[in-house]
């Protein structure tokens, strides 16, 4: 799963930057407010960007979690003395 938590947090990171070229989205938020020196609402989206990647986070390591609690308990066999 730290894949998956890795390629989410690099994409949101990457909104920034792909808005420089155009692209729509957030990004494109922290891109304006930047340009116009408006450091409130540069700030204002870049906190929704950082709440969206911990929220994004904290899904993916529970459902990871849930998947090595399952896998961890078909793998233990019972063994009688």
């Amino acid at each position: 799963m730290q894949g998956i938590n890795q390629c989410t947090m690099m994409s949101l990171a990457m909104v920034v930057i792909a808005s420089m070229i155009g692209t729509r989205g957030i990004g494109d938020e922290v891109l304006l407010g930047l340009q116009q020196l408006n450091v409130g609402m540069a700030t204002e989206a870049g906190i929704a960007i950082v709440l969206l990647a911990i929220i994004f986070d904290r899904i993916t390591q529970s459902y990871g979690e849930k998947i090595q609690e399952r896998t961890q308990k078909k793998k233990v066999f019972n063994v009688k003395d």
